[in-house]
């Protein structure tokens, strides 16, 4: 009697499937390689082996109608993007917070960026000091001198008294070889932050996004080599987000679903999901959906809560 074949799906899309060659007990063999076979005939195969890659997750799964998989499956970690630093643990869009953000190992942080009346980047995100610093007055309002002059750490607490704005030039910095860059415009020259990035030789995996229209438009049409975001809640449809050259789709829990999960999968545009609360139930849906990255605060819950999906299935 000829033996029946699983699926498995190697790599971070559950849409890229190969046949499990047969005689193989996914529940003692899938680590550290797979026997993957490629039949030409029903009754022939050829065999190699593939090593699974750093950062991959081996596990059984019976069925998850919500993303049309079943068998077994090999699934990149979701990727986690720091929203505005380790926001919880140090003042948000510090120097402190990035550095939290690659301590809790985070792939991507997310930070805001503003310019000064005199023409500087810096990382906040009010319009405003007033909620992050000790000062007072519109950022586009106030000299480099003066906001340089600002503490940013004592707001949220005594340890971080003396914390500065950081100006966008040294926050970059801090990035290179260590974490990737999520850069959402406020107000400032998209090609100036572009350039920035791209003397840094951070350009090729960052991406960007703003809130404010002309900024969206003036990014697409001058630097069409930064990658962009687009949120579903802006575009309403997978398709729109294809039509306007976007690199990415952020969702928020209310229009997340697997079958547009899987519509951006299949054009090849990467998923990512907007949630700063502690709702474990909506972090579930998230990696049900196969949500690929996470903008986010909590962190660490959301590892624990993907350890513990993942378990649940093993």
């Amino acid at each position: 009697m000829r033996e029946q074949s699983s699926q498995f799906a190697l790599g971070p899309d559950p849409g890229s499937r190969c046949n499990l060659v047969t005689g193989v007990d996914p529940q003692k063999d899938v680590l550290p390689t797979l026997l993957l076979s490629s039949f030409h005939q029903e009754d022939q195969a050829a065999l190699r082996k593939v090593e699974i890659p750093s950062g991959f997750v081996a596990y059984r799964r019976k069925t998850l109608p919500e993303l049309g998989i079943t068998g077994d499956e090999v699934v990149k970690k979701t990727v986690i993007v720091c929203h505005r630093g380790a926001c919880l643990s140090a003042p948000e869009n510090t120097f402190a917070s990035l550095a939290g953000a690659i301590e809790l190992g985070a792939e991507v942080v997310e930070f805001d960026i503003r310019t000064s009346r005199d023409g500087v980047l810096y990382v906040i995100h009010d319009e405003t000091v007033d909620r992050t610093t000790d000062g007072s007055g519109r950022v586009a309002d106030m000299t480099s001198t003066e906001i340089d002059g600002l503490d940013a750490g004592s707001w949220f607490g005594g340890s971080f008294v003396g914390e500065r704005v950081p100006r966008l030039s040294d926050f970059l910095d801090g990035c290179i070889g260590k974490i990737g860059i999520y850069a959402e415009i406020k107000h400032a020259d998209p090609a100036l932050v572009r350039d920035m990035l791209a003397e840094r030789g951070l350009l090729a995996d960052a991406w960007t996004f703003s809130f404010d229209p002309l900024i969206r438009a003036e990014t697409r049409s001058n630097v069409p080599d930064f990658r962009r975001m687009v949120l579903f809640e802006h575009v309403g449809s997978v398709e729109r987000a294809i039509a306007l050259d976007a690199r990415i789709l952020e969702f928020h829990p209310e229009n997340l679903s697997a079958e547009r999960v899987s519509a951006c999968k299949e054009a090849g545009m990467l998923t990512q999901m907007y949630y700063d609360g502690n709702n474990r139930t909506v972090f579930a849906k998230a990696l049900h959906c196969g949500v690929e990255q996470m903008n986010l605060n909590e962190v660490e819950l959301f590892r624990e809560v993907e350890a513990e999906t993942r378990s649940a299935v093993t």
